[in-house]
């Protein structure tokens, strides 16, 4: 009877260890599902906030990685003039652009895009013929690419912070996006120009 008994409690202990496993699975996975939705609505408007020219025939080069940016600064509330992000929502930038995540298709943009691999990435950084060829097999590509930081969020997910940066051979753009989620959708609310040259 006691070995019955001992055996109940050591099942439930499994099953209790296996289901808060699986939870914490799922909370990543729909964090990470919600900062996919985020990149896709800031990329949505950005040729309304002069960041990108809305053509549709145009693919949009993709870094392959959200994650910390070169040029990203260190972000504070005060960067922003009528929407100040809550300071869990600034902390959750920060410590989730510790770590870079793959971006992962489908990614609905609103328009078409390629999203590079690490190496096409590489090269076209760092070598001219590489990115002559590149462009040559792909004419409709854009001149230029973007790169975005990992989102951070507020608890309820309905306040968000994301950076990205936009490089062209003669232009680029840095920047912080603070968007807000109303009626199940992110909507751009102001954004924070470090660089533009």
């Amino acid at each position: 009877m006691r070995s019955c008994r001992v055996s109940m409690i050591m099942f439930n202990c499994l099953l209790l260890f296996l289901f808060s496993g699986l939870t914490g699975c799922s909370h990543v996975s729909d964090e990470n599902d919600e900062e996919q939705a985020v990149i896709e609505a800031t990329v949505r408007e950005m040729p309304k906030h002069h960041v990108l020219r809305d053509n549709e025939d145009t693919e949009i080069l993709l870094c392959p990685d959200a994650g910390p940016l070169p040029s990203q600064p260190r972000v504070k509330a005060s960067f922003f003039k009528k929407h100040v992000p809550s300071s869990i929502t600034v902390h959750s930038f920060i410590e989730r652009n510790k770590i870079s995540h793959r971006l992962t298709p489908p990614l609905d943009l609103g328009r078409r895009f390629l999203l590079l691999s690490i190496a096409e990435h590489h090269r076209l950084i760092h070598d001219d013929l590489a990115s002559e060829r590149f462009y040559s097999q792909h004419p409709k590509a854009s001149i230029g690419y973007l790169a975005f930081s990992r989102v951070g969020f507020n608890r309820e997910r309905t306040e968000a912070l994301l950076a990205f940066d936009y490089y062209c051979p003669l232009c680029s753009r840095c920047s912080t996006v603070m968007l807000k989620k109303k009626f199940g959708r992110w909507f751009w609310m102001e954004e924070d120009v470090r660089i533009v040259s």
